[in-house]
């Protein structure tokens, strides 16, 4: 990849929190990495080829999240030029989860599956929350844009905030428990097709505040 495009880059992702700008750069400084290995092995012209990971029971289709998701064969890397304004893709309510809405942004068709990057609503008010469960991906961030949601990280509990980012390291567990009205977040998770699995924990979740 030149050099040019690593500079772009950084000059795109200088204005976020710190803990968001330290880990796209760690990001992108391995898919660097992994396009120049793949050249140099004799790949594809834009990268090296992916095997894309089986699905968990979701699967993005149309922009939506739907069980049933079989395994992804092996294919080229995908990496295109890609600009979604806000009414090209559609906010959905058939995602992960039932009381958030979410939309996609174009990444995971732009990458072939190595990165998702989607915003995610407020949609109905909290009752249990998320539940306890971690993710198997190699990458995950959230930066909150509007409002606030409560997450228990193991056992902290950690109030994000309209600004705030948090970088998920790969395995965490982790529950939403609670969030406003007004919430809604970025999300961008490599890869796109990455895994939820449910946990048990003996520490105790607050209760959510009523709206």
């Amino acid at each position: 990849m030149p050099d040019t495009v690593s500079k772009q880059t950084k000059k795109a992702i200088a204005p976020l929190p710190a803990a968001c700008h330290a880990a796209l750069q760690h990001f992108f400084k391995a898919e660097r990495q992994a396009l120049k290995a793949g050249r140099a092995a004799g790949g594809h012209p834009e990268g090296r080829p992916v095997s894309q990971p089986a699905a968990h029971g979701l699967e993005r289709q149309d922009g939506r999240l739907k069980k049933g998701a079989l395994p992804m064969p092996e294919t080229p890397s995908v990496n295109t030029f890609s600009h979604v304004k806000p009414g090209d893709t559609p906010w959905v309510d058939d995602g992960v989860r039932a009381f958030f809405q979410y939309r996609d942004l174009g990444v995971a068709n732009a990458t072939g599956g190595r990165v998702i990057a989607q915003l995610v609503r407020a949609r109905e008010a909290p009752e249990k929350g998320t539940g306890w469960h971690r993710h198997q991906a190699d990458f995950h961030i959230v930066l909150m844009l509007k409002g606030w949601a409560k997450f228990m990280y193991e056992d902290r509990e950690h109030l994000v905030a309209a600004g705030d980012c948090v970088h998920q390291r790969p395995g965490i567990t982790h529950y939403l428990f609670d969030y406003s009205p007004d919430m809604e977040y970025l999300e961008v998770v490599g890869p796109a097709h990455f895994s939820t699995v449910e946990v048990e924990s003996g520490v105790a979740v607050p209760e959510p505040a009523p709206w």
